[in-house]
């Protein structure tokens, strides 16, 4: 039986650095406990939110103004929600972000969540859940800023 070069490097614990705000926050690969704590946060609202603009974003150049207004709901949601989801994911994944959580919340941009959330799912996610994020918030930046094809 041949030995595995690359076994002890899965099996070690990751780290990764996130920028938030004007701070690098060198994070852990959380405990089993800390996961267990925050992924049902990303399952149960993140991503229901990034599907539901998917769901209802595709709007063309033959959409009417209450297509536009169907969106409204979704976007408030995505706008006033997902922040405060993602802040919840990235402060309880760490207990270095969770110290620093009044910090986070009063200096990190969106951009920066968006960012740290992508880079804590590399770290710490078996099953590719980053890229599914990852390719479900390019799809919906990319359906939101340009129309969709007409069919013609």
């Amino acid at each position: 039986m041949s030995q595995n070069s690359e076994a002890p490097s899965l099996s070690a614990i990751r780290t990764a650095a996130v920028v938030l705000g004007e701070t690098t926050y060198t994070v852990r690969e959380a405990s089993h406990l800390r996961a267990k704590k925050v992924w049902p946060i990303l399952v149960n609202q993140v991503k229901p939110a990034l599907e539901s603009l998917r769901e209802t974003g595709d709007i063309s150049s033959d959409s009417t103004l209450a297509d536009l207004a169907g969106l409204v709901p979704v976007i408030e949601r995505i706008l006033l929600e997902l922040p405060d989801a993602i802040v919840e994911f990235i402060c309880g994944y760490d207990p270095g972000l969770e110290a620093a959580r009044k910090n986070i919340e009063e200096t990190a941009t969106q951009r920066q969540l968006i960012l740290a959330l992508l880079a804590l799912l590399e770290m710490s996610d078996p099953f590719g859940l980053r890229r599914l994020v990852s390719r479900g918030l390019t799809r919906t930046a990319h359906s939101s800023s340009s129309p969709a094809p007409s069919g013609e």
